[in-house]
């Protein structure tokens, strides 16, 4: 096999080490742009509690009988918002929407396979502040647009369940906050080896077998959580409805 298939050969760590290192490249690629929706999955799903309680606060007050629909009504009030101002705020809201999209374009346009850690997570963090302040400005618009409405309770209740829901739940199936962090850990899984190959070099350590096994090992692991992971995300519904037929 060796004659037939010398790029197979690693019998030193001159072989391993840049096959690793072109690895690391990748990971570390793909776990900067996958941090993106993982981010604006959780950050949405987050903004949208407090308007969430709001809302379910007073909606369960008028399923009661003591209180009713209506008190709950005249308590809240009217706010009767012009058309132009109705415009306006869909037009904010839309401008909100184009900014975050934006935001994720350019964040994925900025990523430098030569750039260190440290100046990805200062862009990162720039890139966090100006997307807080988006979606907490757009889920201000958004709840003044729906207090506007006739059916304020009953919309709001519903378009901030929608919003805190379903983020979760297409991350749920999607796996996006998994395959981030599943990224994070064989970086720094990766990033350990590494050092550890550097360090048998400074000492002299003969390059064996089992060294190479271990990046072997370490590669087979990913593979096999990346499977795991995309079977469990798939059929994370199926086994619901299973259950529940079992049931």
């Amino acid at each position: 096999m060796s004659s037939t298939l010398p790029y197979l050969q690693y019998s030193d760590a001159d072989g391993l080490q840049p096959k690793l290192k072109e690895e690391l490249k990748s990971l570390r690629k793909k776990e900067y742009l996958s941090y993106w929706p993982r981010f604006l999955i959780r950050r949405v799903s987050l903004y949208a509690i407090p308007f969430l309680v709001f809302f379910v606060f007073f909606f369960c007050l008028s399923l009661t009988k003591k209180v009713g629909a209506e008190i709950i009504n005249t308590i809240l009030g009217t706010l009767k918002l012009p058309f132009w101002l109705d415009l306006t705020l869909g037009g904010l809201l839309l401008i909100a929407f184009l900014l975050l999209i934006f935001q994720w374009r350019m964040f994925t346009k900025g990523y430098n396979s030569q750039t260190t850690n440290s100046v990805n997570n200062i862009s990162r963090t720039e890139y966090k502040i100006y997307s807080h302040v988006i979606i907490s400005i757009g889920y201000i618009l958004l709840f003044f647009f729906i207090y506007g409405t006739n059916y304020k309770l009953y919309f709001g209740f519903l378009t901030f369940l929608v919003l805190t829901l379903l983020p979760l739940i297409i991350d749920r199936t999607l796996g996006i906050t998994r395959q981030n962090e599943r990224y994070k850990l064989y970086i720094r899984r990766l990033e350990r080896l590494d050092e550890l190959n550097a360090l048998r070099e400074k000492m002299n350590i003969k390059f064996e077998e089992s060294h190479f096994i271990e990046y072997m090992k370490l590669a087979d692991e990913a593979d096999h959580s990346k499977n795991q992971d995309t079977i469990s995300d798939t059929s994370y519904f199926m086994t619901l409805i299973e259950n529940k037929l079992k049931a």
